[in-house]
């Protein structure tokens, strides 16, 4: 099964365009028990390779009617810069680079989550600058 990569996607932090290297890193990153929690949902995945730029091959042992749910499930369905995990390493964990229309700014654990604008989001920038989670906790 083929999928293809919308062109043109940024990643935040001035990581470039996603590609679909990133695509294959992902679902590889995803599919590996030494790194992954969700690894067992992608026991029958035989292969995932990148034809082009933007296309990505997935070639599964048998036919699961559950793949798309698996690729685009919260946990290991994260699309995620394969430079930036490879430039931070342990450090990727707490700095997300991804290509939503916020970049992580700044967390203050027990206090606040800062997110700011991606500029380059590929739907257009949002028009705020920025979002505050502020954690308020239970008396």
């Amino acid at each position: 099964m083929d999928f293809q990569a919308s062109q043109g996607v940024q990643f935040h932090g001035g990581y470039g365009e996603l590609k679909a290297e990133d695509v294959v890193y992902s679902i590889e990153r995803a599919a590996d028990p030494d790194r992954s929690g969700v690894a067992s949902d992608y026991a029958q995945l035989e292969s995932v390779t990148a034809l082009d730029d933007y296309t990505v091959e997935i070639k599964l042992k048998q036919p699961i009617p559950s793949l798309l749910g698996v690729v685009a499930n919260y946990h290991g369905g994260n699309i995620v810069s394969k430079a930036a995990a490879e430039k931070l390493g342990e450090n990727f964990k707490g700095n997300p680079i991804g290509t939503g229309p916020f970049a992580y700014e700044e967390l203050a654990d027990g206090q606040f989550l800062k997110l700011t604008a991606h500029e380059k989001y590929f739907r257009g920038q949002p028009s705020i600058e920025d979002v505050t989670i502020r954690f308020i906790p239970q008396w």
